[in-house]
């Protein structure tokens, strides 16, 4: 076991992230079993993919596909804006942290490398800047904007 220290020291020293971030990061707020990776929804996820890239395109059009699909199949579905806004959230974690050094965009290789084998892809350097909570913010509310933006049935 690590401690609550050595998580921030390690996210700070990994990933480049910001003190503040590195201690936001820290709290679980996912829903279901958040120990497992289902690799049918990566396999989703990555056929999402605009031109071999996962950018802020892509991981909105999943947010609306999953949504849809969790509608249809669990009829006690609680979403309101605790959901879309932690939704919104991962999905600027992953690029700003993941996609940093390329636009904010990520190849689905690296990708696919990232989440079903959990480790980072063989290329994959840590961001460049230092990653705070200004930029994930941002990108969180370039989502929300998305997600406010498309019409679902």
């Amino acid at each position: 076991n690590i401690t609550a220290s050595q998580l921030v020291k390690g996210l700070q020293e990994g990933l480049n992230s910001s003190p503040l971030l590195a201690n936001f990061l820290a709290i679980d707020f996912y829903f279901g079993d958040d120990h497992t990776i289902d690799p049918e929804l990566v396999d989703l996820f990555l056929k999402q993919n605009i031109d071999g890239k996962i950018n802020e395109e892509a991981l909105s059009k999943l947010h609306w596909i999953r949504l849809n699909n969790s509608k249809e199949v669990n009829p006690t579905l609680l979403y309101n804006t605790r959901q879309k806004i932690l939704s919104a959230g991962e999905s600027s974690l992953l690029l700003n942290f993941i996609g940093a050094n390329t636009n904010f965009e990520i190849d689905i290789e690296k990708l696919d490398v990232f989440l079903k084998h959990e480790r980072f892809p063989e290329g994959w350097e840590k961001p460049n800047k230092t990653v705070g909570l200004c930029s994930i913010i941002s990108g969180l509310r370039s989502f929300l904007k998305r997600y406010d933006q498309r019409v679902f049935n």
